[in-house]
């Protein structure tokens, strides 16, 4: 019975730190953003959040995508890299991912998301990007696409 009671205490006083003081969200939608770039280090931007942090704390930073892949017509494997960046318009090696599909068809589709954190300070003006360069897609394009910034005010983590 002292164990269950402790695990409550603790599961308790977790959830109290991470809800403590601020938080806040924004979010930026885009329908429909061709990829045109094959650059990394001029990726396409598909979409961007600006935030000001009213304390010190965490961004929570969240996107996601329908990306449609496609070859020039035949058979083959098609390469996708995307990733979330602060305060940058390339792509952030440490904060990125790659998507590779083979299509039978020469167009396929694939879902993708990715999280990052970054601490800020109070007064800070961040701006988050949701970026996308084809690494040997012929085209490619995000669909529904969404970034949502989360600020959570407390300890660094």
């Amino acid at each position: 019975m002292f164990i269950r009671h402790l695990i409550v205490l603790a599961a308790l006083t977790c959830s109290s730190l991470a809800y403590a003081g601020q938080t806040g969200v924004d979010r930026s939608f885009t329908l429909f953003k061709n990829i045109d770039s094959t650059d990394p280090t001029q990726p396409t931007i598909i979409n961007t959040v600006t935030v000001v942090c009213p304390a010190a704390g965490t961004l929570i930073s969240n996107v996601s995508a329908q990306i449609t892949l496609a070859t020039s017509g035949a058979a083959g494997e098609v390469d996708l890299q995307y990733g979330i960046t602060k305060n940058s318009v390339k792509q952030d090696i440490n904060n990125h991912h790659i998507i590779r599909e083979y299509t039978d068809s020469g167009t396929t589709w694939s879902s993708v998301s990715y999280q990052r954190a970054d601490n800020c300070t109070a007064g800070q003006t961040v701006k988050i990007r949701f970026l996308a360069n084809k690494i040997s897609a012929n085209a490619a394009d995000a669909e529904k696409s969404s970034l949502v910034v989360t600020f959570i005010e407390g300890p660094v983590i």
